[in-house]
């Protein structure tokens, strides 16, 4: 008798390689690890998007810095400044000490 047909023929063989409580931990490894991935990705995704939306934040806020100091160059009042920019008082106060 072949190699292969004893194989076939052995209970034992088929009751470790086809075990339906290893099959189950395969399966359960197998979903927590492509749930992981999902998760990683997804995580990743959400991380990428929080980063443009403070760096398109931050753009703004420098830019509004910018254009209160403009307008203290060009001798504006501080009240109109703070009104133009929607900046506080104390914010452009700060930024006429700095000067």
């Amino acid at each position: 008798m072949s190699e292969y047909k004893k194989l076939v023929s052995n209970e034992e063989f088929f009751n470790i390689l086809f075990d339906p409580e290893r099959e189950r931990e395969l399966y359960d490894r197998t979903m927590k690890a492509i749930a992981r991935k999902e998760g990683l990705a997804e995580g990743r995704a959400e991380g990428r998007e929080e980063g443009r939306e403070e760096g398109r934040e931050e753009g703004h806020n420098e830019a509004t810095i910018e254009i209160a100091k403009e307008l203290l160059r060009l001798n504006m009042s501080v009240e109109e400044i703070a009104k133009i920019t929607k900046l506080s008082l104390e914010q452009v106060l700060k930024l006429k000490e700095e000067m």
